[in-house]
């Protein structure tokens, strides 16, 4: 059943193949369009049975617009299919002539060349295509108002039907934050190593054009703007080429409105880094909703940034252990002569023995060498 601006309304008799308008004064039927007792004279072959969802598309003093769903056959076997398939119909309807006539404007056929013997619906849509549901498996087709198809669709399964099929836009705005979870990544554990990951998703928006990611390695010092992502599905991730201990994320729509954001995340560290991690100083910018940044930068030296005071100590006594190691061997290769003089052997000839000349000569007699 559908209502007109008139206030009367259109009812479809599946069973009796009749179209009725019905008075919404008094309840009287108005006029039978199809059927045994059709007020309209059906122009160039026009027919229709077992018809479902009928509606107003316009209508004036004169003329007015319908569109029904033609089963063209039932369920019980009631008649002979009286089309070669189920098609989506607009007829025109001329109430001010006598007989008043029916004319076909537009058909839309069921692409597969079958009849649909139960439900079925045509919708027109704002922008004048035409979506029709076959009752079967979900299937629908869209077409352009002139009849040219754009898609069809159907469940996989046959398992599953459906009644009506309809398009609509859907706008989608969560009550829940976006889910943000942020991990770093990196060999030892120095921060100046160590990237960040971040992973962001909001089920259910429909709206969000970009993602911007904020930073902060000390919370209460504010946030800075790492970076920006176009929107890429389900879920969006970007990498920063630094670690960054906080982070959250801001959904934003196609003319820049904020849309969301979600929790400050602590960054989640690889196998249990936390409290082992040496601190690394980032840029930190306070932020208001209006994008508004202002920069607050602390820059540290950069032995500072990669190394502790642990670390730095250790380097300091291997180094002063290093300038000893060089100046004894220094001291030694300036004064290996007197040094190996004193009580140290070595052969001064090629000869294998020595003669008893040069054994005087030694201040340390070695017995094994004098044998």
């Amino acid at each position: 059943m559908d209502k007109g601006k008139d206030g009367h309304f259109l009812i479809s008799g599946r069973y009796t193949n009749t179209v009725y308008k019905i008075s919404g004064i008094d309840g009287s039927i108005l006029w039978r369009l199809g059927g045994e007792l059709s007020d309209f004279l059906l122009l160039d072959g026009l027919n229709f049975t077992s018809q479902h969802h009928v509606r107003f598309q316009s209508e004036n003093e004169t003329v007015t617009m319908i569109t029904l769903f033609d089963n063209a056959s039932d369920d019980s076997g009631r008649q002979v299919p009286t089309s070669r398939c189920s098609s989506g119909k607009l007829i025109a309807l001329n109430t001010a002539t006598s007989p008043m006539t029916a004319r076909l404007i537009q058909q839309w056929n069921r692409p597969d060349g079958l009849l649909s013997d139960k439900r079925g619906n045509v919708q027109v849509l704002p922008d004048t295509n035409v979506v029709v549901g076959w009752g079967d498996r979900g299937y629908l087709s869209e077409f352009t108002a002139d009849g040219r198809r754009l898609l069809d669709a159907a469940y996989a399964s046959s398992r599953f039907g459906n009644y009506r099929a309809y398009k609509f836009n859907f706008t989608g705005s969560p009550t829940d934050p976006p889910a943000l979870r942020t991990f770093a990544y990196g060999s030892g554990t120095s921060a100046a190593d160590m990237v960040s990951v971040c992973y962001v998703s909001w089920n259910g928006a429909t709206e969000v054009a970009k993602w911007n990611f904020y930073g902060s390695h000390d919370k209460s010092a504010g946030f800075s703007m790492v970076g920006s992502m176009g929107k890429t599905g389900f879920e969006t991730s970007y990498m920063s080429a630094r670690y960054l201990k906080y982070t959250y994320a801001e959904a934003i729509s196609a003319d820049g409105r904020i849309l969301g954001k979600s929790d400050v995340q602590k960054t989640i560290l690889p196998n249990g880094l936390d409290g082992a991690l040496s601190d690394l100083t980032i840029p930190n910018v306070l932020h208001d909703d209006s994008t508004k940044q202002q920069a607050n930068v602390t820059t540290l030296p950069l032995a500072h940034q990669s190394l502790g005071p642990s670390a730095i100590i250790l380097i300091s006594i291997l180094l002063a252990f290093s300038l000893l190691g060089m100046a004894a061997t220094a001291y030694f290769l300036w004064n290996r002569k007197t040094l190996l003089s004193r009580g140290v052997y070595a052969p001064v000839t090629s000869s294998d023995t020595l003669d008893s000349s040069e054994l005087s000569s030694l201040t340390y007699h070695d017995q094994e060498a004098e044998k």
